[in-house]
Parts: structure tokens; sequence; C-alpha cells
């Protein structure tokens, strides 16, 4: 798992690990009286309602005689959080601890704001304040990133063998682990990282494609198809291991191979048929790539591809046919296709017919080319006229 995939992780699950915050647990006792909406608002927070919990304590007003402040502004800042505002929740829990909130365990979300700015120092020194830190897996994992991010690898390494062996069932750490190796370049002890990874969860196909993907976000392209074959004959109906695979095909440049797996995935999804057709065309195979367009129900992206494989191939005849088409759909108001359709007319020899496109060709990014083809026009036009 990448740090990013990581880090996003985090944000969804350390609520659910702290369910138990005292600070909310006070209000269930008073939930029933309508006429405490701080309470309210707390059991609507605890049960996960929290667009119900800002509409209540949008009603309350906080500096109002009898409001408890250090309760709102914990409410508050925990519906924030989890709104993924959290900047304003930073603010909130500050302002809570400020007003005399004492529950350590704010400090866990008051670290999730500051990991979710990336402020990372700032992350990283209250974990080293938070006693109960070896309680929660995520806050380790937090604690671990952060400092990895920092550039203190060597902290975060310390960090992370902490917890695997305080959290030896937590795979997620095995899975950092070798996203650590990798980006450190030590591939081997990546490789026998993953092994022991997979030798626990194998069974999950999943599992597979986490360490194919850290491979090949490594650029280790080789590695990850060893991962990735072996998944495939494992788990054949998996599409997210085929696609993962032909990507590490593609990042070593065996196209063809990436083109034939995306033509076996478009079987389960068509949306990978036009893909796979593009890459057989970049393979030169026009042929193939001429049929798989064939099995294509989008008409626009039908006629837009089998123009761009027609111009490929050199069959300039059968794509000047096309072009009246593409004028149809107003594909040729994209100054790509139009500049194309020209230069395709002008090999066709239809040379007042490139003009007219060029004339109305506005996109500067073609400009340049454009000069280049009128003159190309004007020299095919003055080589005629010396003939005829």
């Amino acid at each position: 798992m990448s740090l990013h995939v990581r880090a996003s992780c985090i944000a969804v699950l350390i609520l659910e690990l702290l369910t138990v915050l005292p600070l909310l647990a006070q209000a269930t006792s008073k939930a029933n009286d309508e006429a405490d909406q701080l309470a309210v608002a707390a059991v609507l927070v605890r049960d996960g309602n929290y667009a119900r919990a800002e509409t209540v304590l949008q009603g309350i007003d906080p500096l109002a005689k009898g409001t408890d402040q250090v309760r709102y502004r914990t409410l508050k800042g925990l519906v924030n959080l989890r709104s993924a505002k959290y900047a304003e929740a930073e603010s909130e829990f500050r302002l809570a601890k400020s007003l005399g909130q004492k529950d350590a365990t704010l400090d866990a979300y008051l670290a999730q704001t500051l990991f979710s700015q990336q402020k990372y120092a700032e992350t990283r020194e209250l974990l080293n304040k938070f006693a109960r830190l070896s309680a929660f897996p995520d806050l380790m994992g937090m604690k671990c990133q952060a400092e990895w991010l920092l550039g203190e690898k060597s902290e975060a390494m310390i960090t992370l063998e902490r917890a695997l062996k305080t959290f030896p069932k937590q795979l997620a750490f095995l899975q950092t682990k070798i996203s650590f190796l990798l980006e450190l370049n030590l591939t081997q002890e990546a490789a026998d990282q993953a092994r022991a990874y997979l030798d626990r969860a194998g069974g999950q196909s999943s599992a597979w494609l986490t360490v194919g993907e850290s491979f090949r976000r490594a650029r280790q392209p080789a590695q990850a198809v060893k991962v990735l074959e072996t998944a495939r004959l494992a788990f054949p109906d998996q599409l997210k291991i085929q696609l993962s695979l032909a990507q590490a095909y593609l990042d070593q440049g065996m196209v063809r191979t990436a083109a034939g797996l995306l033509e076996r995935a478009g079987a389960s999804d068509p949306q990978y048929t036009a893909q796979a057709a593009d890459l057989f065309k970049k393979a030169k195979d026009f042929n193939h790539a001429l049929y798989l367009n064939g099995l294509l129900t989008d008409v626009t992206t039908k006629t837009r591809q089998r123009f761009s494989i027609l111009l490929d191939a050199g069959r300039f005849e059968e794509a000047l046919a096309l072009v009246p088409r593409l004028d149809q759909m107003g594909l040729l108001e994209e100054g790509r296709l139009r500049y194309a359709a020209a230069y395709t007319s002008y090999r066709g020899q239809k040379y007042d017919q490139s003009t007219r496109l060029l004339s109305s060709l506005t996109d500067p990014q073609w400009y340049a080319a454009s000069v280049q083809l009128r003159k190309a026009i004007e020299a095919a036009k003055n080589e005629t006229n010396q003939y005829f």
C-alpha cells in the first residue's frame, strides 16, 4: 500500500477506532432530553449522523449562559473532521483544549487533522506525547508515515518495527514495510518481505495486487510481472489483476503483450476494447486494431479511433473517406483532428480541401505545423502544374 493510500485510510478508520471516547459517553443518559441539544448532538456524532449533528450544533449559541463550551467545541471539531474540514476541525480542537478539555484522546483527533493538512512535524510531536499510542495501530501508522514524509527514515523504520511487534496480525504494516524498502531501493529485501506477506495473505487476490502494484510503482516492472503473472494464474477472473499486469508489461515496453491482456479484459468490460485497439495500433498491428475497433458500439469513439488507425497505417484514401463523417459529428472542431484531416487531404491530393480545413484551424498549438503543411501544399501544387 502506498503512503498516500495509507494516509487516506487513516481518515476513514480512526473515528471508528475511537468511538468509545469518554467525552461522548457522558451524553448518553441525557439524549432523550430535547432541551439538552449538546447531548443530542453528541449522540448523533456517536451514531455517525454527522450532517444532523451539524444542524443541531448550528442551533446552539456557544456563548450563551449555561452552554458547555468544551463539549460544544469538541463536538464541532468532530463534525468538521468527519466532513474533511481539517483546518476548521483543528481550530475547534485547539480551542476545546484551551478551554479545559482534559481528555487525552482528543489529541488523537487533533493529530489526524494535522496529518491531513500535511503538518507532519506537528503530527509527530503530538503523537510522541500520546500515552496510548500503542493501543491504536492506525495512530502508530500515522506516526510512522509522518516521520517518513519528514525524511526521518531511520525513525520511521523503528516505529514501523515497533508496530509490527505490537500488532503482528496487522498486515497493513507489512505492506508499508514493502513500500519503504522499495523507496530505499532495497529490492531484494522488499521481495523477501513480499513473500512473507503473501505467505500470510496469499489467499486474497487483493494481497497479490497490492504487492504487484508496489513493485510497479517503484519502477520494478519485472518483479511486478512475476508477482502478477502468478496472481493471474491463481485468480483468472480478477479484472484488476489483468489490468495491473497489462500496465506492468507496458512499463517494460511490451506493448503487444499489454494489448492482448486488455483485449481479454474487454470481454468483461467493453471500455478496455478501445484501449486494446489503441495499443495494437501503437504496436503497428493495424489489422487487429481495426478488428477491435469494429467491435466498439460508441459511434463517436469508433469513428475517431478508426480514422486515427487508418492514418497511422498510411491508408490515406480510407482515412480521407471518413473526413466528411468527422465533420458531421463535429469532431473537426478539435485542433488535433482538424489538422489530421487536413494532412490526410493533402496526402490524398485534395489540396483545396486541405487548405480549407487549415483556414479554419485556430488552435495555436497547431500553428507551426499548419504553416509547414501550407508550404507542402503549395509545393505539391507547383509540381503538379509543371506537368499539366
